[in-house]
This record gives C-alpha cells, structure tokens and sequence, in this order.
C-alpha cells in the first residue's frame, strides 16, 4: 500500500501523470481511499489548471501587444513612404 508521503511526493513532483500503470493504480487506490490526499490532489489540480489560464492569458496580451507594434511600425511605414509609389534610393 502506498503511504501518503509517497502520494504527496508523487502529486507534488508531476510524476503522476508519467506513472506505469502499476504504481498509477496504487496511486489511485491510495487516492479513493485517503480524503487528505485526495483533497491535496484535487488542490494541486486546481492550481495546474489556474496556471495554464494565466499562462494563456499572458501569451494573448503578448500577442495583441505585439500585433499592435506591427501595426504601429507598419503605420509609420506608410506615413512616411514617399507619395504615388515612389521608392526612394
């Protein structure tokens, strides 16, 4: 039987989830049956998950930050283009 120090470990490390199927099924017996562990688990999958939402939301602000640079320099481009198409040397 697994102890609830070796959960612990295992659910802190992010080992569980690239456990062989054996040591995942004591982990999951040790889970149905140890409210503290599971209430750990259940904790630890809640802060995974609000993480992977601030992570998404930083990389749609950087993306909409950097789409409007773009713009910005794309806009100064052609403010300063010389009028009718003409190139400049």
């Amino acid at each position: 039987m697994m102890t609830c120090k070796q959960a612990a470990t295992l659910l802190h490390s992010g080992e569980a989830q690239t456990l062989g199927l054996w040591r995942r099924l004591h982990l999951r017996l040790h889970l149905s049956m140890c409210g503290p562990c599971a209430r750990l688990h259940r904790q630890l999958e809640q802060m995974r998950q609000a993480a992977l939402r601030l992570r998404a939301t930083f990389a749609e602000e950087s993306s909409r930050d950097h789409g409007a640079a773009m713009a910005g320099r794309i806009l100064d481009k052609l403010r300063n283009a010389p009028p009718n198409g003409e190139s400049t040397p």
